[in-house]
This record gives structure tokens, sequence and C-alpha cells, in this order.
């Protein structure tokens, strides 16, 4: 690879997460003081930072060390990476991806078929650049084409397509086709997104997307009889019973996005669970 810096063993991703684990505490202080003026070191830091979860740190790496070495293509690519990830949420930045990838295509020695790829996938996922919509307009224009006037722009793909593979593309068509998605839970239950949450001072619990009862405003909480099974009611509406889990990051981390639950304090009261929103066939997605 033409920006690729001298070659290093290949280990395992598992054996190389461990490494970049142990190396991450040495080079903390050194690259810490030298402002990550070493992009190998920094590089090293940021990848045992992903493997730990630690995104934000692996965020902050990466920029104060593109402050170092701006033109580093390695460094680039990570950065480009980085923003092509949809998890966790808010990371997703296409049009920033779309950035250092131009910037590291600039600054490569020579052309390379992963920093093609990197370029469009890139492109795809922010949907063209204006540039670009303003080259096929005045194209359009010269030609006389009747759509010089209001030109068809190109859509960002979603976040978990951005791979131009042709499965992406056909179902990136189909999404297309069947219009907005609707809602991903039902009304009277609020959504969580998938993800790992931190849970008032007893560390973290990672849950799948899931649809959960709320309260709208006035509305009571149904109190159950102390015979009466909980997975059992829950069942009865066509749900089921909440992991503990989830209800555990229901009333902590997402308590300010779906409001109080009095299901957080008394072991009596309904609230249950379900899956999120799946489109049918049709494309019409259905409720849980």
């Amino acid at each position: 690879m033409q920006y690729a810096r001298a070659p290093r063993a290949v280990s395992p991703p598992a054996a190389r997460c461990a490494v970049a684990r142990l190396l991450a505490g040495a080079l903390l202080l050194a690259t810490t003081a030298a402002g990550c003026a070493d992009p190998e070191a920094a590089l090293v830091q940021a990848e045992a930072s992903q493997a730990a979860g630690d995104f934000e740190r692996q965020r902050q790496i990466l920029r104060d060390a593109l402050e170092s070495s701006p033109d580093d293509v390695p460094l680039l690519v990570a950065a480009a990476r980085y923003y092509l990830r949809p998890e966790p949420e808010g990371r997703y930045k296409p049009r920033l991806a779309l950035h250092y990838a131009m910037r590291a295509k600039g600054a490569a020695d020579a052309p390379s078929e992963e920093l093609s790829r990197l370029m469009f996938t890139a492109y795809r996922a922010a949907g063209g650049l204006e540039s670009g919509h303003e080259l096929v307009r005045q194209g359009l224009e010269a030609v006389g084409h009747p759509d010089a006037a209001n030109p068809r722009r190109l859509r960002p793909v979603d976040p978990d397509l951005v791979e131009p593979t042709l499965a992406n593309l056909i179902e990136q068509r189909r999404r297309w086709d069947a219009g907005p998605p609707g809602p991903p839970c039902a009304v009277g239950r609020g959504y969580i997104p998938a993800g790992r949450y931190p849970v008032g001072g007893r560390g973290e619990r990672e849950i799948a997307a899931v649809c959960i009862g709320v309260l709208g405003p006035g509305e009571l909480a149904t109190q159950l009889a102390a015979d009466v099974d909980i997975a059992a009611a829950c069942r009865a509406s066509g749900r089921r019973a909440c992991s503990a889990a989830e209800a555990l990051v229901a009333c902590t981390a997402m308590a300010s996005v779906l409001g109080a639950h009095p299901a957080c304090t008394m072991d009596s009261i309904l609230r249950c669970c379900a899956a999120p929103a799946t489109p049918d066939l049709a494309g019409a997605p259905t409720l849980q």
C-alpha cells in the first residue's frame, strides 16, 4: 500500500486488541507529553480505546494527533472510518468522514484501491458534495436539458448500508421505495436504542433496541394483585416482561427521556416490553 509505513507483523484481531491495550498505558504519557507527535503511537492508542469501547477517547486521540500531523494518511483514514460507524449514537457524521477521506487522498503519494473505496463509501454516505451537484447542474444547463433547473440530487445512504456491496445497494433501494419508516414503537411505548448505558453507579448494561411501556399525561399505571404474574400479564397483551437490564436502563439512563414510572420503585406495577417495529415484505412497519 502506497501510504503504509514499515510493515508490522500481523496478528489475529483478538491478539492485536490485547497488545494495543498493553501498549496504550505505556504510550499514554509519551504521546500526551509530545502532543501525539508520533502518529504510530497515536494509532495504537486509538485502536486500544476503540477495543475498550471508549469512543470519545478514541476521537480525542485522533484529533490531537492530526493537529500535530495533519497530512498523515493513516491517521486521516482512521478519522474517516471513525465517523462512518453508526454506533454509538451521534458518532455517524458522513460529511466529516468525506472531509477526512478527501484529505487522505490528497496527501497520499499515489492512488490506492483502499483510499478509492473509502472515498466512494464516504461520498455515498454523505449524498455527494455541493460542488458536485453544481457541476451536474451546469452540465445539464449547457446541453439544454429540461432537468437543469432542478437536477436530481444524490441521496445520503443509511448508516448501516454505507459499504457499497450489491446487497446493501439493493436494500437501500428497497428502503427508498418503501418511503420513510414509521415510528419504532406503538402509542404508549417509549423507544430505547440499542447500546451500552450507565445505570446509576452500578456499572453499565448493554441492551438491544426495545419498546417499553410509558405513561402519558394523567395516565395511571396498572397495579397487579399479589398472585398475578407480570410475565403472564404482558403476554396477554402481546408483549413480554422486560429483562432486568432493560428495566434498569429505563429507570436510570433513559428516565429523563421516557419519564417517571412507578415500576421503577414498585414490583407490583405492570410494565411490559416488546421488539421495535420491523418492516414487513411490503415495506410497511409492523408495530409491536
